[in-house]
């Protein structure tokens, strides 16, 4: 690491703040080159489970944090993650930052009638 660099690593930064702080650093030339970005993954899937206090949802099995800043959509309104039911069907964008951490940034409820395909 060359002095005067900064190493970060994606579970460093402030959940919510993540892409604020990497455009900033981008802008200011600051970001070390190893530094990774994970990749914005989408998936639709059904709520299975909630852990309000945690900000956390599963979905069709797997668990996903939920930051307050998140953009979160329900029944054709912005909404927050408080709002999430037990059965819902929904289409959602999400950060993969380890192989147990995912973290969604866009989350959209989908209609009771949308047909989801099987895994």
């Amino acid at each position: 690491m060359m002095p005067g660099k900064i190493k970060l690593t994606w579970s460093m930064l402030i959940p919510g703040k993540r892409l604020l702080l990497l455009s900033c650093l981008m802008a200011t030339g600051m970001l070390h080159a190893e530094f990774q970005v994970p990749a914005l993954e989408e998936s639709e899937g059904v709520v299975r489970g909630l852990n309000i206090e945690n900000n956390i949802a599963v979905i069709d099995g797997l668990s996903y944090y939920i930051p307050v800043d998140a953009q979160v959509e329900i029944r054709g309104t912005f909404g927050a993650f408080t709002l999430l039911e037990k059965g819902m069907k929904v289409s959602f964008s999400y950060y993969r930052i380890s192989a147990s951490h995912r973290e969604i940034v866009k989350l959209i409820q989908l209609s009771d009638n949308r047909r989801m395909d099987e895994h």
